[in-house]
């Protein structure tokens, strides 16, 4: 499956800095993927690449939030 452009940039380190910046749990993300806690836990630590359907997931999540600041 191609990855669109946008979603090609996310990683591990992106998600961890907009998770920070929005001051988003690990439970609301694992919430945003369909996640518990454990899997969640095991994707932010793991050195594999996200899944495509995670990327897609956690970048829709948070151009929503952003869109949802300026509106």
């Amino acid at each position: 499956m191609e990855i669109p452009q946008d979603y090609k940039h996310i990683d591990i380190e992106w998600l961890k800095n907009k998770q920070a910046e929005h001051n988003i749990s690990q439970e609301m993300l694992g919430k945003v993927v369909c996640f518990d806690k454990f899997q969640i836990s095991k994707l932010l630590n793991s050195k594999n690449p996200f899944p495509a359907d995670k990327k897609a997931a956690f970048y829709w999540f948070f151009k929503f939030l952003e869109t949802q600041k300026t509106a």
